[in-house]
């Protein structure tokens, strides 16, 4: 691998791409040959992403980073943006398991649930279109995210395995849940790797969710792996961090 250091794009990738440069994070020298999308949480934006992406790149030299803006604002008195709305949110909607929450937050998880599929093909078109100008393959794409973003991520997992797209080779989710039923998947059909890394003191999304979404994912033939992280809240640390830049870097195609 080059050692050489990433730099951020400065325009974008190609004049009809719909990516803007502050969203992208380029290998330094030779060709991109993997793409990492890192999906920010409610109230943040692509560039609290890029945070961690620059992290992530000492050791994934070759992989370009994709840290897209939420495409709503949120509401008014909370700065930064969102991938889809949570009216009332509170942290009983993901909880954990859906069937044994109390009807109000049942209904709160499953109104998240449809949010995030009904924005899950627009920002989906955005990355096949930066795949396309980077010339790197669907499969050596992995989704990453924090909080709302993990359920972004998973969302878009699974509407692709639903439709028969190319899956990513790899999924880490940071301090999320897992929104909506499952879809039919092919029996022996592909099952890529996820990897979850949840705060034990969470007290946004609770650390039980990570277990429910181990079991469920399991269950349905997913490989999963949990990293809880004892006495943290609801955020990325750098241990949890480097622990997930490991696991996509031994899981994407070098």
């Amino acid at each position: 691998m080059s050692s050489a250091s990433p730099v951020q794009a400065t325009s974008p990738v190609q004049a009809t791409s719909p990516v803007q440069a502050h969203e992208l994070l380029l290998p330094e020298d030779g060709p991109v040959r993997r793409l990492v999308v890192l999906l920010h949480g409610y109230g943040g934006d692509g560039r609290e992403m890029m945070a961690l992406a620059r992290r992530m790149a000492r050791r994934m030299t070759t992989a370009a980073f994709f840290c897209p803006d939420g495409g709503e604002t949120c509401p008014e008195g909370v700065s930064g943006r969102q991938w889809f709305s949570t009216p009332g949110f509170r942290p009983g909607w993901v909880a954990g398991d859906p069937a044994a929450m109390p009807p109000a937050d049942a209904a709160g998880h499953a109104l998240m649930g449809r949010n995030a599929a009904a924005v899950c093909p627009a920002l989906d078109a955005r990355i096949r279109g930066l795949l396309g100008s980077l010339e790197v393959p669907a499969a050596a794409t992995a989704f990453a995210g924090f909080s709302q973003g993990q359920m972004m991520s998973l969302a878009m997992m699974m509407a692709r395995l639903a439709t028969g797209q190319p899956a990513p080779a790899a999924v880490v989710g940071f301090s999320g849940t897992l929104l909506g039923a499952l879809p039919e998947l092919p029996e022996g059909g592909s099952r890529p790797p996820v990897m979850l890394v949840h705060g034990e003191a969470d007290d946004v999304v609770p650390f039980a969710s990570a277990r429910w979404v181990q079991a469920r994912l399991g269950a349905a033939g997913f490989r999963v792996e949990l990293l809880a992280r004892p006495g943290l809240d609801h955020r990325v640390d750098f241990a949890g961090l480097a622990a997930a830049t490991a696991f996509l870097d031994d899981h994407l195609p070098q």
